[in-house]
């Protein structure tokens, strides 16, 4: 059975939101000789509202409102889902390499969970590597509700549908957003240009080139050279911040060599269908799709790639059924009157909200894991699970905070937070780690293990 991509035809549509690959975590017998099916499935746009995409009742609303219950149905009803961190894999063998998930045996990981879909592109502006997470972003989703960015003039780089999104979107948080377009026209349609155009909060810069950043006198970025393509005039612009929406590359490098690709490095496949130039593995979503990049096209493809591997499977006699384990019921403890109004128990493991943070600071012995998200931040949701498996392993070791920094601007801005999803680590008053971004199980365990008693 296909655990994830059995349930492909919904989760598909989650993953756009994620803005990464929801890949095939395949389980198979292990038949010797046999080549499990793949599936492949990448949803990358970073976009932000549900235009195209149907199950939202309200015209113009977050797809990310509608995450948790999609993916609450896929691993509620469809099937179990569970994380591989996949080290290396060959098309069309019986041989793989991956780290075992645990409670699944070693001989039935046939493939993991790969993050693919595609990658934002940047601009390679002269000092962008100095700035990266310092005021410039390639996601306004997860960064735009950033303290550094609130109240402040922020400037987005591009002119199709993923720029005009994130400016509608920076417009929640900023003083002023500036738009700019290298042509002399938008390229995104017709309903994004015209609430852009409407919005009194957004100036759009037509045929502007932008050629580096400028640093204040703190250091901190302070604004944009930028160059009429015109006239060749150059000029600067104050803004304290800098979000890309130029488009994105698929990261197939996982396939490079192993299925066909093509000259953008899209997979290949037959038309009308899933099936890649490998018999039994499938790609679905934005990994094999350059025109229409929608929400509804990916999970429609998700749906034919899961219905491809499971049919593969059973052709082989490789379907394998797992069941959801019986969740066992949390005891309640005695509790002060404010911390019962806080729904707070320090004797249990994960928390939520700044009461909770401030209690375990000055009260926990444990190592204290405080993770920083945001309503609308798409790797967030890919974080949660992650984190949340690495914390399960050590229940009386370790304390784990989650901080949402709209409801919470101030813990943000006293941790430093200028980006999201941000991961600290803190241990009797002191802190011991700053992560950003996306990383894996084990960096997170080696940072609690070099710091238990």
């Amino acid at each position: 059975m296909v655990a994830c991509a059995a349930s492909a035809s919904v989760y598909a549509g989650a993953s756009t939101t994620l803005g990464v690959i929801t890949g095939g975590s395949v389980v198979a017998r292990g038949a010797s000789g046999a080549a499990p099916g793949a599936v492949f499935c990448s949803c990358s746009s970073s976009s932000s509202s549900s235009e195209a995409w149907i199950g939202f009742r309200q015209h113009g609303a977050l797809r990310s409102d509608g995450v948790g219950s999609i993916r609450g149905l896929a691993s509620g009803v469809f099937a179990r889902r569970f994380r591989v961190h996949v080290a290396g894999q060959r098309m069309g063998s019986s041989s793989r390499t991956g780290a075992r998930s645990a409670g699944v045996p070693r001989a039935d990981v046939a493939a993991g969970e790969k993050r693919s879909g595609t990658a934002a592109k940047r601009l390679g502006l002269p000092r962008e590597h100095e700035f990266w997470s310092r005021g410039i972003s390639a996601c306004a989703i997860c960064d735009g509700a950033s303290p550094i960015f609130k109240g402040q003039e922020l400037a987005v780089v591009g002119g199709g549908d993923t720029a005009t999104e994130e400016s509608l979107y920076l417009t929640k948080y900023a003083a002023h957003v500036h738009l700019l377009v290298r042509k002399d026209k938008l390229r995104a349609s017709k309903a994004m240009q015209d609430r852009v155009i409407n919005n009194p909060n957004i100036t759009v810069h037509f045929n502007t080139e932008t050629v580096d950043i400028e640093a204040d006198d703190k250091g901190q970025m302070g604004g944009l050279r930028l160059r009429d393509l015109v006239t060749g005039e150059g000029r600067s612009l104050k803004v304290r911040g800098l979000f890309y929406g130029i488009g994105h590359s698929p990261n197939s490098q996982l396939l490079e060599g192993q299925v066909e690709l093509d000259d953008a490095s899209y997979v290949v496949v037959e038309p009308g269908t899933t099936n890649t130039s490998v018999e039994g593995v499938y790609a679905a979503g934005d990994l094999q799709d350059h025109e229409w990049r929608q929400a509804i096209t990916a999970a429609g493809s998700g749906c034919m790639a899961a219905l491809s591997v499971e049919r593969y499977l059973a052709a082989n006699d490789l379907l394998v059924e797992f069941h959801q384990p019986a969740q066992e019921e949390v005891k309640k403890k005695e509790l002060t009157k404010e911390d019962i109004d806080q729904k707070f128990d320090i004797t249990m493991t994960k928390h939520k909200g700044q009461y909770a943070l401030r209690k375990l600071y000055h009260e926990s012995p444990r190592v204290i894991g405080v993770l920083y998200t945001a309503p609308t931040c798409g790797p967030c949701r890919s974080l949660k699970p992650i984190l949340n498996k690495v914390i399960d392993e050590y229940p009386n070791e370790v304390h784990f905070v989650e901080i949402d920094i709209e409801e919470d601007p101030e813990i943000a801005e006293a941790g430093g937070i200028m980006g999201t999803p941000t991961v600290q680590f803190f241990k009797n008053k002191q802190m011991i780690k700053s992560i950003s971004g996306v990383k894996m199980k084990k960096e997170y365990r080696e940072i609690i293990e070099a710091n238990l008693k």
